[in-house]
Parts: structure tokens; C-alpha cells; sequence
């Protein structure tokens, strides 16, 4: 059986779940890094920086310029392991400056999987986002039991809500479904 996210996602209950916080659903906590401004940018200064032994990184911020960093390669693992894994809301200390940042992109060393690269964008507490959060189907529909399986194709979902209210997955119930059910 085929389903689709339907009508009890999109609407404003669904919304209002997700910011007030109701059980089942774990909001983005803030976790610290500490990181420092690289002086040189680009490839060179990106290599110069993984070699001693940091993860060269760009702090975006609205319409101020990019600056450029470099962290702790377990600290940032250690940061980006919580519940809301890329989600995460992240108070950046760069040198003595606080900023609040999430992750923008995270890139991976094709063989051993470290920390090659990391975007972050600055982000304004009361203001929306659009990001993607991984949904859990829990219950077993009766199609499932009767020797049905459900067939998800996608693994994240569309969420935009202020960067505290961003839950760590979504839990959406399959007992109501049944054979062809979207």
C-alpha cells in the first residue's frame, strides 16, 4: 500500500503540535561550539587548515560578508550527534563573539566519512525556516497485518516553524491506513 502525507500534516493542528511542543516530538536544543576566524580563504588556506588537524568552515549571515573559520573535528561531531542531528541550533563562539547558527551544508570525506567542510547561516530566533526533518511510521495498518507493505518514498519532510520549535523527527501513525491508502 502506497500512502501520502494527507490533510492532518498540512493543517494548522499539525503546526500547533509542533511549536507548542507536544509530547512525542523533541524541539531543537542549543549546543555550544567554539571555533576560530581562519585568515587565509579558499582552497589553499581550506588544506593549510585540515592539516593541522581542524575542519575548515563559512559563517553566512544575511547580508554581512561570509566568515571564514575552522573547528574542532570532535567538537563538531559532538554537536551535530544530538536528536535533531543537522537541525540543531548552535551558539558559535568566535572569538569571544556568540552567534546563533544551524547547519547549511556538511561536507563528508568520501572514504573515512570525517568532517571535510561546513557551511553554517546565521539565524534570527523569531524568524521561520524551511527545513527538512526525518518522519518515523509508527502502528501497524491493517494492511500490513493482512501481508501489505508500506511503501515510503521519501525519508524527510517539509517543515518551516522558528528554529527553537524545529522537531527532531515526526511520528506519523499507519493504524488508520488501508489497502491503497494515500
Amino acid at each position: 500500500a502506497r500512502w501520502r502525507v494527507g490533510p492532518p500534516l498540512r493543517g494548522g493542528a499539525f503546526r500547533r503540535r509542533v511549536i507548542e511542543g507536544e509530547q512525542g516530538y523533541e524541539m531543537s536544543q542549543k549546543v555550544k561550539l567554539v571555533a576560530t576566524v581562519r585568515a587565509a580563504a579558499g582552497k589553499g588556506g581550506a588544506r593549510r587548515v585540515r592539516r593541522a588537524g581542524l575542519v575548515p568552515g563559512v559563517v553566512y549571515s544575511g547580508g554581512n560578508e561570509a566568515t571564514s573559520v575552522a573547528v574542532k573535528p570532535l567538537d563538531l561531531s559532538r554537536a551535530l550527534k544530538g536528536p535533531c542531528l543537522r537541525n540543531a541550533l548552535i551558539e558559535l563562539d568566535i572569538e569571544g563573539t556568540t552567534r546563533l547558527v544551524m547547519v547549511k551544508e556538511l561536507q563528508r570525506e568520501p572514504v573515512r566519512r570525517t568532517a571535510h567542510h561546513i557551511d553554517f547561516v546565521e539565524v534570527d530566533e523569531n524568524t521561520p525556516r524551511q527545513v527538512k526533518v526525518p518522519f518515523k511510521v509508527t502502528g501497524r495498518s491493517a494492511a500490513v497485518k493482512a501481508g501489505g507493505k508500506i511503501h515510503t518514498p521519501r525519508r524527510y519532510l517539509n517543515v518551516k516553524c522558528t528554529p527553537a520549535a524545529i522537531p527532531a523527527t515526526i511520528d506519523i501513525d499507519s493504524t488508520s491506513l488501508d489497502w491503497g491508502a494515500h
